[in-house]
């Protein structure tokens, strides 16, 4: 993963940079691996609920370190990513239970109720499911 963000950081560095966080997911061991530099955050949301934080920095502009952060990642468990564009009080296992299986319509449902009028924002909703 520490290749991926070296090279965003090269192919952004002659921009403002940006904040980036990625998540890999293995199906054979069942765990997922993540890793933000700037203002992401993650959550997986399942039989139990992990919060994934990021480090200080811009992708771009230099970063000092990376921290990677592995959790198990099971069948009907929901991993959560958003920038700072979503506000910090956001409760992300009230929006998971409603999610339902339309994550579409949950992602859409955060923007709309959660994002901040003077910030860009994103959200991606996955939900692994069962064989």
């Amino acid at each position: 993963m520490a290749e991926l963000f070296a090279g965003c950081d090269e192919a952004l560095h002659h921009t403002r940079g940006a904040a980036v966080g990625i998540a890999v997911i293995d199906h054979k061991t069942g765990m997922l691996t993540h890793a933000g530099v700037g203002n992401t955050r993650a959550v997986v949301v399942g039989g139990k609920t992990a919060h994934l934080d990021s480090t200080a920095g811009i992708v771009g502009a230099g970063y000092r370190r990376l921290v990677l952060e592995a959790v198990p990642f099971m069948a009907d468990d929901l991993v959560v990513m958003v920038t700072d564009g979503i506000k910090q009080k956001f409760d992300f296992a009230d929006f998971a239970a409603m999610g339902g299986t339309d994550l579409q319509r949950l992602a859409e449902n955060i923007l709309q109720d959660w994002s901040r009028e003077t910030d860009d924002a994103a959200v991606l909703v996955f939900k692994k499911t069962a064989k």
